[in-house]
């Protein structure tokens, strides 16, 4: 690939070890050039004035300016680059990243979706909103319930995805198991269900259930049966038989 057609970069970390792997991959990646890193964000807004990436890989918790702060700065810069913001597990920067259209990657990075993101970046240059739209709408997430509105036969319902115990697949529709044991059908199936909830949180047991890691309190390896509690109400599902090491791993 000629270097005028690779993707510039840059990695924003305060962790020395984030900065590395993160360093590591990128060079497996071969669209992708690494301009540098910087292990804060002050540092990490003049390499950025220095090198004009197209693309700036943020840590959002980050000690004296967090990667929020940083991308705020950048607006007020007029930044033209991306951002793709990682972070540890974190249910609601998740899903505010998510509905304000940042690409993001949870720690630890998974090289595929590295790689992924980056395959995205090239295909949709100009499809996303500027980023002052973009930190709009994650400032409004970010202060927001963080409720679900899921669509029933009758209306919808609003929902915590923390209140989602199981999701079971009925047809073109998906049951939904809350925590104290009641249940909602909604006219969603499965899949768009699962793209609702935040990644990292909840696995897919099989084409026809998901389920929320939180609640997980025993697995039977022999009989592929996960049993899932929440104050007494105890609910035991099937972990199909290429999903079983997946689930092993969630634990390691």
């Amino acid at each position: 690939m000629k270097k005028q057609d690779q993707i510039s970069c840059v990695i924003i970390d305060d962790e020395a070890e984030a900065r590395f792997v993160l360093e590591q991959l990128l060079l497996e990646i071969p669209e992708v050039k690494l301009n540098g890193s910087a292990a804060s964000a002050h540092a990490g807004l003049q390499l950025i004035t220095t090198t004009q990436p197209d693309v700036v890989l943020l840590d959002i918790q980050m000690p004296v300016m967090s990667g929020i702060e940083l991308a705020r700065e950048l607006q007020s810069r007029r930044f033209k680059g991306r951002l793709v913001f990682a972070t540890a597990f974190d249910v609601f920067a998740i899903e505010a990243l998510r509905l304000a259209a940042f690409d993001y990657l949870l720690k630890p990075v998974d090289p595929e979706l590295l790689r992924k993101v980056f395959e995205r970046i090239r295909t949709q240059q100009q499809s996303l909103p500027a980023l002052d739209q973009q930190l709009e709408m994650l400032a409004k997430q970010l202060l927001h319930d963080h409720r679900l509105r899921l669509n029933t036969r009758t209306g919808f319902i609003l929902i915590e995805p923390r209140e989602v115990m199981a999701v079971m697949a009925e047809g073109n529709y998906s049951r939904v198991i809350l925590t104290e044991g009641r249940e909602e059908m909604i006219t969603q199936n499965i899949g768009l269900t699962e793209g609702l909830l935040p990644e990292g949180k909840f696995f897919r047991a099989s084409r026809s259930c998901l389920i929320n890691l939180s609640f997980v309190r025993r697995y039977d390896r022999k009989k592929h049966l996960a049993l899932l509690e929440n104050n007494g109400f105890t609910k035991e599902v099937s972990i199909a038989r290429e999903k079983a090491h997946a689930f092993d791993l969630c634990w390691m």
